[in-house]
């Protein structure tokens, strides 16, 4: 409770769950920071995209505790990277690579599980950055949580409310151009007056309702 009151917990969780009914994927994980004091202490934080967390497709409870390893993927600016890696490189080695952007490098947090320990490896396409082998939870720290679930040709799916209504609003937003388009090409009718209505002004008149 403690962890959960200091992090803000019920936040993140309805944030996770927001993302899944959405969505279809939501994730969270535990970490540990500084508190206060300057102390290490672990913290609940969220996921902002869920797409980039990559699970053990082979997890089968819930929230998928029980998975056997883990990716989490972020992009560091190149400048971040050099200054916090000075002896990584920053550049690919396969030119087909897209790890690597002009000024962005992508790192991932490779989590799995070796003789029942829970460790971690931080890396690029081209070396490890760094590892932590001395965690001591037995869980992965990533908490992933789905919408609708469904199995094709034993192939797991996920889905969130908006699958299902994005052709009704595709058919919704095409109506609306095309009543937009078709008031845009209606001819403009002038107001119907007599001669002595114009008066001096037939020069208005003419130029009126273009």
């Amino acid at each position: 409770k403690y962890i959960l009151y200091n992090s803000n917990a019920k936040t993140v969780f309805a944030n996770s769950l927001r993302q899944s009914v959405m969505g279809g994927l939501g994730a969270s994980r535990l970490v540990v920071e500084p508190d206060m004091d300057g102390q290490p202490d672990f913290f609940v934080r969220g996921i902002k995209d869920p797409t980039t967390v990559y699970i053990d497709p082979d997890a089968e409870r819930f929230c998928f505790e029980d998975m056997k390893y883990c990716f989490v993927i972020s992009w560091m600016l190149k400048t971040d990277f050099e200054k916090k890696y000075p002896d990584a490189s920053s550049t690919p080695i396969d030119s087909d690579s897209n790890w690597f952007q002009k000024d962005k490098v992508q790192i991932a947090e490779y989590w799995y599980k070796e003789d029942g320990q829970v460790k971690m490896v931080i890396m690029t396409a081209n070396e490890i950055l760094e590892s932590l082998d001395n965690y001591r939870p037995r869980y992965i720290p990533i908490v992933y949580i789905v919408g609708e679930e469904y199995v094709i040709d034993d192939v797991r799916e996920y889905k969130g409310i908006c699958r299902d209504v994005k052709d009704i609003q595709r058919l919704l937003n095409y109506a609306k151009s095309e009543t937009a388009d078709y008031l845009a090409r209606s001819a403009k009718q002038q107001w119907l007056i007599s001669d002595k209505q114009m008066g001096v002004y037939p020069d208005k008149w003419n130029t009126a309702n273009i």
